[in-house]
C-alpha cells in the first residue's frame, strides 16, 4: 500500500520521537506515492475547456471536471482516456494527443454536452441525443428554451430515456428549417421521453403538410410521458408503422398526460397505428383542425388491437375521439375501447369505422358552439356519433348537449349490431335532427334515457336512406310518434320503438287509401292518426295485410280518430285492437 505524504516526509524515524533521528524520505517511496497522486486519484479540473487545452500525464487514466464552462454550471463529468482514438462526436482529444470519452453512468446531464451553456443548442443537443440513444441510460435536459435549426433523427437505438425538467419549463423550438418530422425516432423500443415541450411553429413556411412535432415509426416498450406539443402541421404525437405487414403489432405503446395545441391548424392529435395494448391516456388535446376535414384529437387509425384510450380532454377539436380511419379497410381495429373521455365543441364528436367489437365513453359531449363559422359546407360531418363499417360496437355517453346546426346526433351509415346509449341529452339549443340509418344499417339499438328540450315529433326525414333492415330507436319513456306520407297505398314502419304513426296522403291529396303496412315486429302496436283533418285517409280491410274489426274499412276523418293495429308475425297481417 502506498505510503501517506505525512509518513514519508516525517521528521523523524520514529515518528514523533525526535531520539530516533531524523527522517531522510526515501526517493522510492516519493516515486511510489507520486504515481499514486497522478493514476489513482481524479484530477479535479474546473471545465472541460481544462481537458481540451490540457496538457496530462500519461498516468492520468481519469479525471473529473466541476463544469462545461466552468465550475458549478452543471456540466461537471467523469471523463476516462481511451486507448485508442476516439469517433464519437462527444469524444475529444487534449493537446497532448490524448482521447478522452464520458466516464460509463446510469445519469448524465444535458449540461455535459453543452446544452444551454452558450454552445450551439444545435450542436450540442445532437451530440447529447447522439450518446445517450447509443450508450442508453438517462439522459436529463435542464429548463431552458432551445432552439433546434435541423429535426432530429434517430434509428434503431434501444433502451434510452430524455427527460426533461417539466412541461413549460424544457422547450426545444423548431427554427426555420424542417420538413416531416421535428423529432423522428424510427425502428426503436424500450425508451421513454418526458417532461417537456416540442414547440413546432406554425408560422414556419417550411414546413408542409405531413409534418409531426413527435413521429415515432416502429418500435415497442415506447412510453410518452407529459410532453407538450404546440403548433404544427400534421400530427402532434404519433405512432405509425409504415410496414406494417413485415413487422407485425407493435406492443405497449404509451401516450401519458400529454398536451397537443394545434392553434386552430387543420391537423390531428395523438395517434397510434398497428399497436398491441397502445394507451392514450389523460391526455389535453385542443385547437385542432378547425378548417378542415374532421380530424381527430385521439385516433387509433388502423390495425390497433387492445388498445385503450382513457380519460382525454378534447375541446375546440373539429373531431373528437375516432377508432378506425376511412383509408384502411377492415378490419381495421379489433377491440380497441375509448372511456371516460370529455369532447367540449367538437363537430364530429365520435367516430367508428372499419372496426368490430370496440367501444367507446364519452362522459360529456358539448357540442355547443361546435359549429364551424365560415365553413357552411362542413356541415354534413356534425354528429355526435358517426359509425361506418363497424360491427359490434357499443357507443355510451354520460352527457350530450347538441346545438342547432348539428347535422345528425347519431349517424350510422353501415353499422351491424351496435348499440349507442346516451343517458342525458339536453337538446338545447333544439335541433330537430336525431338519427341517419343508412340502407346498410342493420340491428342496431339506439337509446336516449333521459330527454331534456322540445319534445321530438320523429317526421319521416328523421331517417335519411332508411334502412330497410331492423334497427330500434327510443327516447326515454315518451311515446314516440312518427310522420310518414302514405305511397302506392302502402307505409314501412322502421323502428319498433315507434307507437304512433300520423299519416298523410300522397301529394297532398284529399283522400288516400292504406292497404298495406310493410316491417313490424311480432306483438307491436302502433295508434293510426291523421296528419290533418283536412285530408282523410282510409284504411283497406284484407286488402292487403290490414285486418279490421267487422271486416269493413276506416276512415280516418280528423285528427281525432284512431285506430290500434297489432302485428302478428305468424299471420303476416296487422290486425285491429
Amino acid at each position: 500500500m502506498v505510503e501517506s505524504a505525512s509518513t514519508i516526509w516525517r521528521d523523524y524515524v520514529t515518528d514523533g520521537v525526535p531520539s530516533s533521528g531524523k527522517h531522510s524520505p526515501q526517493k522510492s517511496k516519493i516515486r511510489e506515492w507520486g504515481r499514486w497522486l497522478e493514476r489513482d486519484v481524479a484530477w479535479n479540473l474546473e471545465s472541460r475547456a481544462d481537458i481540451v487545452g490540457g496538457s496530462l500525464p500519461d498516468s492520468v487514466e481519469f479525471l473529473r471536471t466541476a463544469g462545461y464552462a466552468t465550475h458549478g454550471d452543471g456540466g461537471g463529468a467523469l471523463y476516462v482516456r481511451l486507448s485508442s482514438p476516439g469517433t464519437e462526436p462527444w469524444q475529444f482529444q487534449s493537446v497532448d494527443g490524448a482521447w478522452w470519452d464520458i466516464a460509463d453512468a446510469l445519469e448524465y446531464s444535458a449540461e455535459i454536452f453543452g446544452l444551454g451553456l452558450g454552445a450551439s443548442d444545435t450542436t450540442a443537443w445532437e451530440t447529447a441525443a447522439d450518446f445517450i440513444t447509443t450508450r442508453g441510460g438517462l439522459l436529463r435536459v435542464p429548463a431552458g428554451e432551445f432552439t433546434l435549426t435541423n429535426d432530429w433523427s434517430v434509428t434503431s437505438k434501444n433502451g434510452w430515456r430524455i427527460i426533461g425538467a417539466g412541461k413549460d419549463v424544457t422547450v426545444f423550438k423548431r427554427a426555420d428549417t424542417g420538413t416531416v418530422a421535428f423529432w423522428n425516432i424510427v425502428n426503436s423500443s424500450d425508451y421513454i421521453i418526458a417532461d417537456l415541450t416540442l414547440d413546432c411553429q406554425r408560422s414556419n413556411v417550411a414546413v408542409g403538410t405531413g409534418s409531426h412535432a413527435l413521429r415515432m415509426d416502429r418500435g415497442e416498450n415506447i412510453t410518452v410521458h407529459r410532453v407538450k406539443v404546440t403548433d404544427y402541421t400534421d400530427t402532434g404525437i404519433i405512432f405509425f408503422d409504415t410496414a406494417d405487414a413485415a413487422n407485425g403489432l407493435h406492443d405497449n405503446v404509451s401516450v401519458i398526460e400529454c398536451e397537443c395545441d394545434g392553434l386552430s391548424n387543420a391537423n390531428n392529435g395523438i395517434l397510434l397505428n398497428n399497436t398491441r395494448r397502445g394507451l392514450m391516456a389523460h391526455n389535453k388535446v385542443i385547437n385542432l383542425g378547425r378548417q378542415g376535414a374532421p380530424q381527430f384529437a385521439i385516433q387509433f387509425k388502423a390495425r390497433n388491437v387492445d388498445g385503450k384510450s382513457i380519460g382525454n380532454w378534447i375541446e375546440n377539436c373539429r373531431g373528437g375521439v375516432a377508432i378506425g380511419s376511412t383509408d384502411v379497410a377492415a378490419p381495421s381495429n379489433v377491440n380497441c375501447h375509448s372511456s371516460f373521455e370529455i369532447v367540449k365543441g367538437a363537430t364530429r364528436a365520435l367516430r367508428a369505422t372499419y372496426s368490430s367489437f370496440c367501444t367507446m365513453h364519452a362522459e360529456v359531449i358539448d357540442m355547443d358552439e361546435a359549429s364551424d363559422a365560415g365553413n357552411p359546407t362542413e356541415d354534413t360531418d356534425e354528429h355526435a356519433v358517426f359509425l361506418n363499417q363497424v360491427d359490434n360496437c357499443v357507443i355510451r355517453i354520460g352527457h350530450l348537449r347538441s346545438y342547432e346546426d348539428t347535422k345528425y346526433v347519431v349517424a350510422l351509415p353501415t353499422a351491424v349490431g351496435c348499440t349507442i346509449v346516451i343517458d342525458t341529452w339536453r337538446n338545447v339549443p333544439h335541433t330537430n335532427k336525431f338519427l341517419d340509418l343508412g340502407v346498410g344499417a342493420s340491428g342496431n339499438v339506439i337509446e336516449v334515457k333521459n330527454y331534456v328540450g322540445t319534445p321530438f315529433d320523429f317526421p319521416m326525414d328523421l331517417v335519411q336512406n332508411a334502412s330497410g333492415s331492423a334497427n330500434t330507436f327510443r327516447i326515454s319513456s315518451d311515446v314516440m310518434s312518427q310522420r310518414t306520407t302514405i305511397a302506392s297505398d302502402a307505409i314501412t314502419i322502421l323502428n319498433p320503438a315507434v307507437a304512433r304513426y300520423r299519416l298523410d296522403t300522397e301529394g297532398a291529396a284529399a283522400t288516400d287509401n292504406l292497404a298495406t303496412i310493410n316491417g313490424g315486429t311480432d306483438g307491436q302496436v302502433v295508434a293510426f292518426t291523421t296528419t290533418t283533418d283536412a285530408r282523410d285517409v282510409v284504411l283497406k280491410h284484407n286488402t292487403g295485410n290490414i285486418f279490421l274489426k267487422g271486416a269493413v274499412d276506416r276512415t280516418l276523418s280528423t285528427i281525432n280518430d284512431i285506430v290500434l293495429l297489432m302485428f302478428s308475425s305468424f299471420a303476416n297481417k296487422w290486425l285491429e285492437v
